[in-house]
């Protein structure tokens, strides 16, 4: 993969060099500075995401001892052979026991058991907002072991923003692997500017399932870019991609702006390996033209054992936020799924409703328009939660 170029966007902003100084923003960082400065410390086995402690060879040589001696240590000093003070021996070690066992003495075992009455609201279902942590844990101890995470990788932390001119909403959270090229963690970007059909239905809305593959957003517009530190990295992997940033760099170095200097290359030839950044930093994302995502890399760190240990599961997000769904305006139940305009059967414009609302509402029984109107497909940013 291509390296990209220096470009310290510190030395000209008052502003970022305050935030440094607070610690809200690091300074600027990469992954492979990252990797130097933790191998000069640690071990390639300390740095093993799923380390094995019946890995006799290695634990005992760590241990300066025979593995002899380290065999007897693990047998004599693990969990079976745990008693109490009493010297009666502990035969059950789950959480539940333990609560018994502490009398509700203890604040943190109360509280561990006020979270598990919250797992489920019903035998069987998983509270939705919790989901997202039992698919974490349950993806950590189950995966693929003809793809496993062997050898010491960091991952990236990357918070995705909600595209609004109001208040900043984190979306979701997402785990990438740092060997991953860039265009990896944007195909994990979902966004309902992509799940959009263009045109207007009005006429004949059974033409939304005829033509639905051939008039997604997405599909006909796929272009987009990441702008990280100074450089706007475009994704060309289709043949309808074009390079939004052309337009901006050359509407930056008109007239003397004072802005830049800016590069712009191919996302797809780069990695997170190859790029610098900071964390805590806000930079964009940017597709359908004009829909802009803030990305912030949140955290960076080397994979751990409590991480999804299949790599084909990457990137994996490990949180998103519930987003309540607009329901029809007619029965209230159903998530809307049509927007109406110019609608003289509504009392509001534009108007939202489910799929039955609306056809009952707006045509009769031969399927024509009741009124004149125009109509679009509605998708509601709850399906995404």
């Amino acid at each position: 993969m291509a390296n990209a170029a220096v470009h310290d966007d510190s030395t000209s902003d008052p502003v970022l060099k305050q935030y440094e100084l607070n610690g809200w923003i690091s300074p600027l960082t990469s992954v492979k500075q990252f990797q130097q400065e933790w191998k000069s410390i640690l071990s390639d086995v300390d740095l093993r995401p799923n380390r094995n402690l019946e890995d006799f060879d290695n634990m005992s040589e760590e241990m300066n001892i025979s593995k002899e001696t380290f065999g007897e240590l693990h047998k004599v000093c693990g969990y079976e052979t745990l008693g109490s003070l009493s010297g009666q021996e502990i035969q059950d070690m789950t959480l539940s026991h333990a609560i018994k066992l502490s009398k509700n003495n203890l604040t943190t075992l109360n509280m561990r058991s006020r979270s598990e009455k919250t797992l489920c609201r019903k035998k069987g279902e998983i509270n939705p907002k919790i989901q997202h942590q039992v698919e974490q844990h349950v993806a950590s101890t189950n995966y693929d072991m003809k793809n496993p995470c062997l050898d010491p990788e960091v991952v990236l932390q990357v918070g995705v923003f909600h595209p609004t001119k109001k208040r900043m909403l984190m979306d979701r959270e997402i785990l990438v692997r740092s060997s991953q090229p860039l265009v990896e963690l944007r195909r994990k970007i979902l966004c309902r500017g992509d799940s959009s059909f263009s045109g207007e239905y009005s006429e004949n809305p059974k033409l939304v399932n005829e033509e639905q593959s051939a008039s997604i957003a997405k599909d006909l517009y796929p272009s987009g870019f990441f702008y990280i530190n100074g450089t706007f990295y475009n994704d060309m992997s289709h043949p309808n991609c074009h390079d939004y940033s052309k337009v901006i760099m050359d509407w930056a170095r008109e007239r003397d702006r004072g802005l830049g200097p800016f590069r712009s290359t191919n996302m797809n030839n780069y990695t997170f390996d190859d790029i610098q950044f900071r964390l805590g930093y806000p930079y964009l994302y940017c597709h359908q033209g004009n829909c802009e995502h803030v990305i912030l890399f949140r955290d960076m760190r080397f994979l751990n054992v409590d991480d999804c240990q299949d790599r084909s599961q990457y990137p994996y997000v490990i949180s998103k936020r519930r987003w309540v769904s607009l329901r029809c305006q007619i029965c209230g139940l159903l998530t809307a799924r049509w927007v109406t305009t110019n609608d003289n059967l509504s009392l509001t414009t534009p108007s939202f409703y489910c799929e039955a609302c609306f056809r009952a509402f707006h045509y009769d029984e031969d399927n024509v328009k009741k009124r004149d109107f125009k109509a679009y497909v509605y998708i509601d940013q709850g399906v995404f939660s």
